[in-house]
């Protein structure tokens, strides 16, 4: 593939803290017309995603497109799409057009309906990056990036993104060194949504994993296999609250 041809529909993946938007601009023409998708608060401002209004939105958005002009249509975080918006962009991907490209930028790309991912040519974005960390962040940094250069790349330039993964940790603390009712708390506060479930779990395992290199014991191991076992469970599309509820009991 040239510099600057796209497939129809890509997947674009990579380890967490990769910009995933290095995909396109290495392939971006300046003629493109873009339309960009951002998850963002529900109507109740109770949770983040991308909606069956948006996808509608971008339905009318590409009927309105000017022909012979390529239109690139780009999801960021796909994975925050809902079941139901899946099916809307799913119609869009059965009626191809040779002027209208899709991407779906996530991390977790096995969250999207198989429907979807068997329309999709899959693309890894994978970086050799460094940055300096900030002083006053760098140890809790290096914490929650658990090894990863590229998160921990994130994690410093993305304030935004430190912010909503600090919080995600400050839940996983609650639930490693909490009781089993600490534990239910925390899982009846935790989305419903598979994408930050899977986030939430991820959390939980780095903080095991730090715990376990400090001081092992066979009871952190066994709680640790039961996430595992939860989160395999949940990309398979098991009801999440009760996979994370049998991870406590």
């Amino acid at each position: 593939m040239s510099g600057a041809e796209l497939p129809q529909a890509m997947i674009v993946s990579g380890t967490p803290g990769e910009d995933l938007g290095a995909y396109y601009s290495m392939r971006q023409q300046p003629t493109d017309e873009v339309l960009r998708i951002d998850e963002h608060p529900n109507t109740s401002k109770t949770s983040t995603g991308i909606y069956i209004d948006d996808i509608r939105a971008l339905q009318q958005a590409v009927r309105s497109a000017k022909p012979h002009i390529r239109t690139v249509v780009i999801l960021r975080d796909a994975a925050a799409m809902t079941v139901q918006s899946q099916n809307a962009l799913l119609k869009l991907l059965e009626e191809p057009r040779p002027d209208l490209h899709f991407i779906l930028e996530t991390y977790s790309p096995d969250v999207l309906l198989e429907t979807i991912r068997s329309r999709c040519q899959r693309a890894t974005v994978v970086s050799d990056q460094s940055v300096q960390l900030p002083d006053d962040k760098a140890a809790r940094i290096r914490f929650m990036a658990g090894g990863i250069a590229s998160e921990e790349a994130r994690l410093a330039r993305d304030e935004r993104y430190f912010a909503r993964r600090s919080k995600l940790f400050e839940f996983a603390k609650r639930y490693v060194g909490g009781s089993a009712y600490d534990r239910l708390v925390v899982i009846k506060q935790t989305s419903d949504k598979r994408d930050e479930a899977l986030q939430f779990i991820d959390a939980c395992l780095v903080t095991y994993t730090t715990l376990m290199k400090s001081r092992f014991t066979p009871k952190l191991r066994d709680e640790t296999e039961k996430l595992l076992a939860a989160e395999i469970a949940i990309k398979q599309n098991g009801n999440i609250k009760l996979q994370l509820l049998r991870a406590v009991v």
